[in-house]
């Protein structure tokens, strides 16, 4: 059918002022309108780009201008965006959590600010990740043509409510649910062509999915692989199957590339496999190191159950019942749902479950439709949607309200447009004790912010200097030596180092302390950097600049007896009573599950004067299954710094260690045996009990 597209009347036409011109303006737009065939299709792209305009603007209510100071001191975005502005790239050049892409994208929205600076554009960043999401989900839906306008409104509509794929992280869940419907695209190609460009297509976006973190290969890796081995079986076409040759061959060109353009643009980049070895290592230390006990309460927690068991059999039921490309479908977003649920074994918060369930509710939501068209289907999704409401952690009209506060004025588009583009508010967070004219004006020398508050060197307008963005994932043998491998390239006498305590403020990462994550970095910047000024800073946070001379370290053994000791817990007593404030401790952990299939837990300690408590903390296993050596520092958090001075440390006596394992939930795995084999003081001249 054709049809003639109207002509738009010209300006000269009608007059803003005449009444008749304005209604044969509006009949002329009506007609435009009626003669738009509105079909499925069409309504299905209103739809996605209606509510995405509205969630793009709960995203922008949403960006906060100033920032809790804590919140600056875990995020890495702004990191990333300083870094790139001075030309070192993700993987290549450092090290972190997120690679290139994330690294771009974070780097693109300071170029939506008036300063261009990474401090100032924390909100504009915050605003870009966000909208990332509402792109990522758009794209899903509009992607698989299988998808109805009225699913699309009820993923919009109850996704709001639960504030799905609100949160910043969830943009890497929304990237992974892509992938799954690029695999599904593969699938239903319908000539051979078409199928391999799909193939190839996927395999790019897997890459790119890597280039923003490296384990959302692994997963877009498993779901690709499996769609097009259940699309081969469902549709009884083993060509499909040549699709995986062509999806991995893509992959492994694009690596091939990226690590031969690694090579030959830096000459700090090691082999020329380096960065996938060593973002492997880093997924290793994150599960041995940073886990976190299952939180959700157990009521919340079996609901979930149900919600996802109940998307399995309906997926599963839909492999026997519904059409080969229906069916093939639900089982790609149900692979990419169930891999998805990996990354609340190891972090069990709150945060990180509903992060990794909101794939499963996205399949929830999706299939709430075809579910309504049976009586019995329509009241168990009812009561499933209801409980869903009651359990999910973030759920509430929080979104609704955030659009509420637009319409009512209370909240200006234009105006928050306006400060999260400008601001310049987050400079006044910056620690007095350093935000001075000497260190501002000594940009000859890089600057290190250890152990994680970078943005303290962005808003000095320095530059950066960070083998690893987050130093707490520094926790191997292998990545503590190539952060320290780094440091010894560029040389005490190349560097300057911001140290901020751990403070009640800025605590420890999980409660454990960075010398104790990161013993062998500690025990360099200890040997080559001392003290500026002895002079006590509030904010806690002092300046280390290089010695003309390393320290000599001196370990001086702390012999002990074993009055008691069983197999997971037991007393070390020491033969003479000590001041020492950092000891250093030879251990090994032996595990009751498989540690590499189970979140493996770790130990409590007490150093103990008597009846009287010295120090309590936690130690993380820093080697699965082999011996590992880390400091504890026994001493007051807000005279650590003394450690890197001339004058003497105070610190309390002890005359014994008490040791015991951390409790372990059904996916941890607690430690059977801790074998404590050697005690050392480093330096014990330095320690002096107070007077």
């Amino acid at each position: 059918m054709n049809i003639q597209t109207p002509t738009l009347p010209s300006p000269h036409e009608t007059d803003g002022a005449n009444p008749a011109g304005i209604e044969k303006k509006k009949q002329r737009v009506r007609a435009l309108v009626a003669r738009i065939p509105f079909t499925s299709q069409t309504a299905k792209i209103v739809v996605v780009l209606a509510f995405s305009l509205l969630w793009l603007l709960v995203v922008l209510v949403r960006s906060e201008v100033s920032p809790n100071p804590k919140d600056l001191v875990t995020t890495s975005f702004m990191g990333l965006a300083a870094l790139l502005q001075q030309g070192a790239v993700s993987g290549r050049d450092f090290l972190s959590t997120y690679g290139l892409a994330a690294q771009i994208l974070a780097w693109a929205a300071t170029l939506f600010t008036t300063t261009g600076s990474a401090l100032n554009a924390y909100a504009m960043i915050g605003f870009f990740f966000g909208a990332a999401s509402v792109l990522l989900v758009a794209a899903v839906l509009l992607v698989c043509g299988g998808i109805s306008w009225k699913q699309c409104a009820i993923v919009y509509v109850f996704g709001a409510l639960l504030n799905l794929f609100l949160e910043i992280p969830n943009f890497t869940a929304a990237l992974l649910l892509l992938i799954a419907a690029f695999a599904y695209r593969t699938v239903a190609a319908t000539t051979f062509q078409r199928q391999v460009a799909w193939a190839a297509i996927t395999g790019v976006l897997c890459f790119v999915a890597q280039l923003v973190m490296f384990e959302l290969v692994l997963y877009g890796s498993v779901v690709v692989v499996s769609t097009l081995v259940a699309g081969a079986i469902l549709r009884r076409d083993s060509m499909v199957l040549l699709m995986i040759k062509v999806f991995i061959a893509t992959l492994a060109v694009a690596n091939l590339g990226l690590v031969i353009w690694f090579r030959f643009t830096s000459s700090s980049y090691g082999l020329l496999l380096d960065y996938q070895g060593y973002a492997w290592e880093m997924i290793r230390a994150f599960n041995m190191s940073m886990g976190l006990l299952w939180e959700l309460d157990l009521l919340k927690t079996i609901i979930l159950g149900i919600v996802a068991l109940y998307v399995v059999v309906v997926c599963l039921r839909a492999l026997r019942s519904s059409e080969p490309l229906e069916a093939c479908l639900l089982a790609s977003f149900l692979f990419a749902s169930l891999v998805w649920l990996n990354s609340a074994l190891v972090r069990s918060d709150t945060a990180h479950i509903a992060q990794a369930f909101s794939p499963i509710v996205f399949v929830f939501l999706l299939i709430g439709w075809s579910e309504w068209k049976s009586r019995n289907g329509r009241l168990v999704w009812m009561i499933l949607a209801s409980a869903l409401l009651f359990a999910w952690p973030v759920a509430g009209f929080s979104a609704p309200g955030d659009l509420l506060k637009l319409l009512r004025g209370e909240v200006s588009a234009k105006s928050r447009l306006r400060e999260i583009s400008g601001s310049s508010k987050p400079l006044e967070l910056l620690p007095a004790s350093v935000f001075t004219r000497e260190l501002r004006n000594r940009r000859e020398l890089p600057l290190l912010v250890f152990p994680q508050e970078t943005y303290i060197g962005i808003g000095l307008k320095r530059s950066l200097f960070s083998p690893i963005l987050e130093s707490q994932a520094a926790s191997t043998g292998t990545l503590e030596r190539y952060y320290v491998d780094a440091l010894e390239k560029r040389g005490p006498a190349g560097l300057e180092i911001i140290y901020g305590l751990e403070t009640e403020d800025f605590s420890p990462v999980d409660g454990v302390e960075a010398i104790t994550r990161t013993p062998k970095i500690f025990e360099y910047i200890y040997r080559n950097f001392e003290l500026a000024s002895s002079e006590g800073h509030q904010d806690s946070h002092y300046v280390v600049h290089a010695r003309p001379q390393p320290r000599d370290i001196v370990h001086e053994n702390l012999p002990f007896t074993v009055p008691r000791q069983m197999a997971g817990s037991g007393i070390l007593k020491l033969e003479t009573a000590t001041a020492c404030g950092i000891v250093r401790v030879e251990m090994a952990l032996k595990f009751r599950k498989n540690p590499y299939l189970f979140r493996p837990s770790g130990i409590e300690l007490n150093f103990n004067d008597g009846d009287q408590n010295v120090w309590r903390g936690l130690v993380r296993p820093l080697e699965i299954n082999k011996p590992f050596t880390t400091y504890i520092s026994l001493l007051d958090r807000t005279t650590f710094q003394n450690v890197f001075g001339e004058s003497p440390v105070e610190s309390r006596m002890w005359d014994h260690l008490e040791y015991h394992p951390l409790k372990a939930d059904l996916l941890g795995s607690e430690s059977a045996r801790i074998e404590i084999t050697h005690l050392a003081c480093l330096n014990p001249q330095m320690f002096a009990v107070p007077q």
